[in-house]
């Protein structure tokens, strides 16, 4: 039989940590202020989490309840080496800027196949990209 149940019922189930409430959130600029605010949070004990894109939707991953969540959304600088075969990126970025900066130039990246991931959830979570067959 169908069922039809509200979507903020649903919200839990489909992204288990949406309704995790830090205490805060800090946006470092730079990775000093990174360095800084882990700093901080360790010696006071304070639980914190590091979120990168944030695409994660498993409880625990890029939020956390009733403690510190550090953004990167501000680190996300984007550089194309001199001879336009290495790219240098912030753990801010998602995909899609990176294919934003990198098509007009008719470049391309060993990147996820969803553009709205984070840069550090992909790395680190074994994303699978158009081109690992042929680079990795």
């Amino acid at each position: 039989m169908l069922q039809i149940r509200a979507f903020a019922e649903l919200v839990p189930e489909i992204n288990q940590g949406a309704e995790i409430h830090p205490a805060c959130f800090v946006t470092p600029e730079d990775t000093k202020d990174v360095a800084t605010t882990i700093k901080i949070l360790t010696s006071a004990s304070v639980p914190f989490t590091v979120k990168s894109g944030g695409h994660t939707a498993f409880d625990g991953r890029s939020n956390i309840a009733h403690g510190v969540t550090i953004d990167l959304v501000r680190l996300n600088q984007i550089t194309l080496s001199d001879d336009r075969q290495t790219i240098s990126v912030g753990p801010g970025n998602r995909w899609d800027n990176i294919s934003e900066t990198l098509d007009p130039l008719s470049l391309a990246d060993v990147s996820g196949r969803v553009s709205d991931v984070g840069i550090g959830g992909l790395i680190l979570g074994g994303g699978i990209s158009y081109f690992s067959g042929r680079y990795g």
